[in-house]
């Protein structure tokens, strides 16, 4: 609802959940209050910022409206009042005591330039915030303009932390403004916020809580906070302290427990100054499936093209609010066989999959597994000077930096980069290698890996190719470990509930593989492949200068309704196992054959998915046939632990081919 001039705002009660008492005397609000100004909705944050002394001053212009403002206490009448505070400048005092309207006008223009939370209702009345200290015998506002904002004097009664920046006023008590951002792309479990100090809290609808840019200093401002006031969205496999960790699974979600812990890979962000917004869906358990698999929670729509594009797997949500959101500025992945790189590239974003072990090593303790041995962590970003900021402030101990790509001395190519694709999307790919090559002044050389014979050969199969020896190895080490790491799952479930856990088709097929086909002894046969291949890769072949160029898994377009949905499989099934329903449809997901992504994953490499065009396709809207658009990916390997280096690569080759180093957000990229 529009808000009239100087009258407070009627609050709704969401729910009636009692949050822990606040330290200052003020009142705490029921969780999930929320507001409607000018047709824009906002949560207020159940606890208060500050208190403040509101100022009746001398030849104060705005005497009536301070006295309507103290008799509107709100803890009576449930009222509120949306202020702009605007904290003193130091220049003002006390040489200046007039505050001059123009310096205000000045800086609300700043402060909305920067900022999507503050609307122009907001701005309607101003405190402004003078030192605990300051003497109030000053004329307060200067009388060259004709504006009609109130502007009332306040000091805080306790030195409390404050930005100019929203707020909402409850009689002389500030609360934070979170504006309601709808998700329609469907990419959250739930909207989050910081209830307390390192104690988040989640909201129950499909709209997202997001914090005032203002409540942060400026990137860039603090060395040590790099990422400050970044919005960040995290996928639902990692822990964060005070909320449950769902895994895509409703079954693991109902036994699950507010963690006590946040990951740390998560909290190394929020040290760094990142603001959590919210908790991003993930196939269940993180495991492989299509947008047809989905049966328990509905799966994210790819902004791209005619919303038809299958958003890829398992970091689903977390590349589809990338692609989506404009007012999110990272979000947060995970990769086992190919998690954050196929969901870049099918919503048209930049991905990174670290080195395995950054910036953490997997660990149970800071979320669900897949497997240590595959498990990673990554990020998407719409744009490459993002993707790096976020990768510094995570990897502070990469050893290359910037200026990467004079030192390159070897680009491989596999073959199929430019002989997979349509002749259309052909040519766009040809293009970025022509400008790799140029930029670089090397010539990119044909090196498929998996024909390459074994090194040093494999004695009991001599002349076995790589692709051959590795031909089972990403997915029967993830059934296994998945398998494995299950166990103390079901188990609690059962002792719980007396019954069985209900698992997603695509999950309980896993298992019934893994506990058919996967021993002991295979598993730890394939380990001592990892280890063989590892060697190779990371001594001989992907060493510091050298790069490898790769398509992305999937060239073909994917559309949600290419079969038939999970759902009517379920309703059709019988006694048979799902190895045997699934067949093809579930072995597809599991990492067999020795695929693109292998290069990175079994060799433990960082890898960037990156964006290089856009290629037209034949899709609907509504009934009508039409032709839209859908990104093209590539990816580039590098040598270990060059994570940040591989990135600036990209980035400045971007920016010598004069290529766009951003996406935007919607059904194209450009």
């Amino acid at each position: 609802m529009a808000m009239e001039e100087g009258k407070p705002q009627s609050y709704t009660t969401r729910s009636q959940d009692e949050p822990s008492s606040h330290t200052m005397a003020a009142p705490v609000l029921p969780n999930d209050i929320t507001i409607e100004l000018d047709g824009v909705q906002y949560l207020i944050h159940p606890k208060p910022s500050a208190e403040l002394e509101i100022l009746h001053l001398p030849n104060d212009l705005n005497a009536e409206s301070i006295t309507a403002l103290r008799e509107s206490d709100s803890r009576h009448d449930n009222s509120w009042l949306p202020v702009t505070v605007i904290k003193s400048s130091d220049r003002l005092f006390p040489d200046n005591p007039c505050v001059p309207r123009p310096y205000l006008e000045d800086e609300l223009q700043k402060m909305q330039e920067l900022d999507d939370v503050l609307i122009d209702t907001f701005t309607q009345t101003i405190i402004y915030l003078i030192p605990s200290d300051a003497a109030p015998a000053l004329t307060p506002i200067s009388s060259d303009s004709k504006s009609s904002r109130k502007i009332r004097f306040a000091k805080s009664r306790h030195d409390d932390e404050l930005y100019s920046a929203p707020y909402f006023l409850q009689g002389e008590h500030l609360y934070k403004a979170y504006r309601l951002y709808p998700d329609i792309y469907g990419a959250f479990i739930s909207g989050i916020f910081e209830s307390s100090p390192g104690h988040y809290q989640e909201i129950q609808s499909n709209l997202i809580p997001i914090p005032s840019r203002l409540y942060s200093h400026q990137p860039g401002s603090n060395p040590q906070k790099p990422l400050s006031g970044m919005r960040i969205a995290i996928k639902d496999i990692f822990h964060i302290c005070g909320l449950k960790t769902g895994a895509g699974s409703k079954a693991y979600r109902s036994l699950s427990q507010p963690a006590t812990n946040t990951a740390e890979a998560v909290q190394a962000l929020i040290d760094a100054g990142a603001v959590l917004v919210g908790k991003t869906k993930t196939v269940s358990f993180a495991s492989g499936a299509a947008a047809a698999d989905w049966t328990e929670y509905e799966c994210p729509i790819n902004p791209r093209g005619d919303w038809r594009l299958d958003p890829d797997c398992s970091s689903t949500g977390s590349g589809v609010a990338m692609a989506g959101y404009e007012w999110l500025d990272f979000s947060i992945g995970s990769d086992s066989l190919g998690s954050m790189v196929g969901p870049a590239a099918a919503n048209g974003v930049f991905g990174l999959r670290p080195t395995h072990g950054l910036p953490f090593p997997p660990s149970a303790k800071d979320g669900i597994l897949v497997s240590r041995l595959l498990d990673t962590v990554g990020h998407f970003s719409r744009n490459l000077p993002g993707l790096e900021t976020l990768a510094r402030a995570w990897f502070p101990g990469s050893k290359l930096e910037s200026g990467i790509y004079r030192g390159v001395r070897r680009i491989l190519v596999h073959p199929e980069l430019t002989t997979s694709y349509e002749e259309n999307e052909d040519s766009i790919i040809k293009d970025f290698v022509l400008d790799f090559e140029r930029i670089t002044g090397l010539s990119a050389e044909n090196f498929d890996l998996g024909a390459s014979a074994l090194t040093p050969p494999d004695e009991s199969t001599p002349g076995m190719k790589w692709s051959e020896y590795l031909s089972n190895t990403m997915a029967n080490i993830q059934l296994y470990d998945s398998y494995h790491n299950s166990l103390g799952f079901d188990q609690q479930f059962r002792d719980r509930f007396n019954s069985s856990p209900s698992l997603e088709p695509i999950v309980a097929y896993k298992r019934e593989l893994a506990r058919e086909t996967v021993s002991k002894a295979m598993y730890e046969d394939e380990c001592s492949r990892i280890k063989k291949f590892q060697e190779c890769i990371q001594t001989e072949i992907m060493v510091a200068g050298t790069v490898m160029l790769l398509p992305i898994i999937g060239v073909k377009p994917s559309f949600i309704d290419a079969q038939p949905s999970m759902k009517s499989l379920i309703a059709e099934q019988d006694a048979r196992p799902w190895t045997e329903v699934l067949g093809e449809r579930g072995r597809r997901w599991q990492g067999f054959g020795f695929r693109s992504t292998a290069v990175s994953v079994l060799g433990g490499l960082p890898c960037v998915s990156f964006p290089v065009g856009e290629t037209p396709y034949d899709g609907k809207s509504g009934t009508q046939k039409k032709t839209f658009k859908r990104p093209i990916n590539l990816m580039i390997v590098g040598a270990p632990r060059s994570d940040v280096a591989l990135i600036s690569l990209v980035k400045e080759i971007f920016e010598l081919a004069n290529r766009p180093l951003d996406v935007k957000t919607g059904s194209t990229i450009y």
